[in-house]
């Protein structure tokens, strides 16, 4: 960006001289007052004045016309100052001005500014052949941009790259400031955001359910030892009852029973066990004194209607997977909306940084203004006026740099919150990522890969399935109880040990087992309720497609309205700093006050500060979108 501190400009004094100004050729209709008409002030009256603007052609698009003459009086001539000199207000434009002023404005207005306004024969104009060339540079290369034309594309860099220009890029950071590219950030942030490590965390505890839920179809193995002994006292008879004994001891047994077993739950329903004892049982005085007894049996008992399905005996673990998926689609929502936030409060951070710079650089021009003012008026050729003028503007500008390090604390903290890191650390961004490249809108496209990758529509399917099988459960429930149960043995006793462990003796019992409750309303309540939840569930997704579609409709909304707002920012700032150079020439000259130069500071100051948000809407935009559609654009 061109200094504003230099008030005369070649640029200045080119438009100056499309300006109507008093001609100095013969056959004008005009004439050139005489030098000591000119010294002494006669020729140079406001009279004199008028009559010259009156007669002198006003440039328009269509036929010439010539200015009405003004009917207002001539101002008297104000009383002298102080210093015995006349007051600007009593002077003319031209008398205010020395000789040797006026000679090298006339030499600039009939020599120089002719050569630099007309381009040679066959050129196109300045402002053409500086957009031809900068829609060619490498920066705009390789797209077809439907929606803004390379010219629009190319003064929108260019005053992008105009207004960042201070900010060197790989300067060091200071002591104690996290320095971090955009892409970095966004690796700290899905490494330390705290909202991701609270989901993360709660997709890792219910992963952790499904091996619990698979346990119920583990075998269970088990044992048991007992030991009992018995001893029975009463009456003992003798010799074919003759002989009755009281309390004598009639019999002394004791058993030993180690039993060993297996169960297991499969998924039919049904569950089988294993089992098998060995029994040792010694008597004392018995025939014989001590007997062994083996034995070994599988049993099974199968749920015939309610509870023999496999989807019912198998629930716990389908509950605990899609409880998981859907954690687990939730951990990638949050992923794709905490790189977005990164994104969003990087951009902010960048943001306020540059609007710091609009305003230091309109401190930068104001301080030279006040100082070009000061000059002026001591050289009686401005008032006051224009003085306070240049001093009130500097102070909005001091408060709207004031305002911006307010905003870029605030970007600083959300930043800091997003990334995980202690709040108030200082990050030195990076401003190259704030950049302006549009890409072409396919709304129909977009709104179908969001429909087919956004995680919560995947967490949506996931709760529908979880659902259904629900209520499919509920279903088998209104169905009686009906279990077939089956067992086999085989067993064997004997007076050793060997001859117990030939098994040769066996047993099996078949039966089945019904049972209904009357009404069954527990069972049809719990029925109802599971369809209701499938039909909330339904209605979520379709809600859940509609907020995605929503997002998609309203980033790509962004973008447009980011895009149209730039281009017509990016005309205001360069029309406002040929504004400021036209008005900085004429208030240089003493021929205007300095409020178009106020007035064109302020464009310029407000054009590159919206046209900046605009900009960084436009990226955010972007970030959102490419969340919106769960993948790169």
């Amino acid at each position: 960006m061109r200094s504003r501190s230099q008030l005369v400009t070649s640029l200045g004094m080119l438009l100056l001289w499309q300006l109507p100004l008093p001609s100095c050729a013969a056959g004008d209709g005009l004439t050139t007052p005489a030098p000591d008409a000119v010294a002494s002030g006669r020729a140079g009256s406001k009279e004199d004045f008028r009559r010259a603007a009156s007669a002198a052609p006003v440039r328009t698009s269509g036929p010439q016309v010539k200015r009405a003459p003004l009917e207002q009086p001539v101002t008297a001539p104000a009383p002298a100052g102080l210093d015995g000199k006349t007051p600007l207000e009593g002077q003319s434009a031209f008398a205010a001005i020395t000789a040797a002023e006026k000679e090298v404005t006339r030499r600039w207005r009939d020599t120089v500014l002719p050569k630099l306004g007309h381009p040679a024969a066959g050129a196109a104009p300045l402002g053409e052949r500086m957009y031809a060339y900068l829609t060619k540079n490498p920066g705009g290369r390789g797209r077809n941009h439907t929606v803004i034309s390379e010219e629009e594309l190319g003064r929108i860099k260019r005053v992008l790259d105009d207004i960042r220009r201070k900010r060197l890029p790989g300067a060091p950071a200071p002591p104690g400031t996290l320095s971090l590219a955009l892409e970095e950030a966004v690796e700290l942030g899905l490494e330390k955001n705290l909202r991701l490590q609270i989901t993360r965390l709660n997709e890792d505890a219910l992963e952790t359910e499904i091996p619990r839920a698979k346990a119920i179809f583990h075998p269970l193995v088990g044992a048991s030892l007992t030991a009992s002994r018995r001893k029975e006292v009463g009456i003992e008879k003798l010799n074919n009852d003759r002989i009755i004994l009281d309390g004598r001891r009639i019999s002394d047994t004791s058993i030993r029973t180690p039993t060993a077993f297996v169960s297991e739950n499969i998924p039919t329903g049904a569950s089988i066990a294993v089992e098998s004892f060995f029994r040792r049982t010694d008597t004392a005085g018995g025939r014989p004194p001590r007997e062994f007894l083996a034995n070994y049996t599988v049993s099974i008992v199968q749920p015939l209607l309610r509870g023999g399905r496999i989807y019912v005996a198998t629930r716990p673990i389908k509950d605990a997977e899609y409880d998981w998926r859907i954690a687990a689609a939730q951990l990638q929502a949050d992923i794709l909306t905490v790189m977005a936030l990164t994104k969003a409060a990087y951009y902010n951070a960048v943001l306020a940084d540059l609007i710091i710079d609009v305003a230091q650089d309109a401190l930068a021009r104001d301080e030279a203004l006040i100082e070009a003012s000061n000059a002026l008026f001591k050289a009686r050729l401005v008032t006051k006026r224009d003085v306070y003028s240049a001093e009130i503007i500097r102070a909005q500008d001091t408060e709207t740099l004031a305002r911006a390090e307010g905003n870029r604390q605030l970007a600083q903290n959300a930043l800091s919150d997003v990334l995980g890191v202690p709040i108030g650390t200082e990050t030195q961004v990076r401003h190259e990522a704030i950049d302006f490249q549009p890409i072409p809108s396919d709304l129909e496209t977009w709104i179908a890969l969001a429909n087919e990758r956004r995680p919560e529509i995947m967490a949506a399917d996931e709760a529908i399935k979880k659902s259904w099988l629900n209520v499919r459960v509920a279903e088998n429930g209104l169905l009686p109880n009906v279990d077939l149960a089956a067992a086999y043995g085989r067993a064997q006793t004997g007076t050793s040990v060997g001859r117990a462990l030939d098994f040769r003796g066996d047993e099996w019992t078949a039966g089945l087992l019904f049972s209904y409750p009357l009404g069954n309303v527990a069972a049809r309540s719990l029925l109802s309720r599971a369809r209701i939840e499938h039909a909330r569930f339904e209605t979520q997704l379709a809600q859940t497609k509609r907020l995605v579609e929503l997002q998609v409709r309203t980033a790509e909304i962004r973008l447009r309205t980011s895009l149209e707002r730039m281009k017509p920012l990016a005309v205001s700032v360069e029309q406002a700093e040929g504004k400021l150079e036209i008005a900085q020439a004429r208030f240089a000259l003493g021929q205007a006050t300095n409020k178009d130069v106020t007035d064109a500071q302020e464009d310029i100051r407000d054009g590159e500060s919206d046209l900046l948000r605009s900009i960084v809407d436009y990226d955010i935009g972007l970030a959102e979108l490419e969340a919106s559609i769960a993948g790169q654009i």
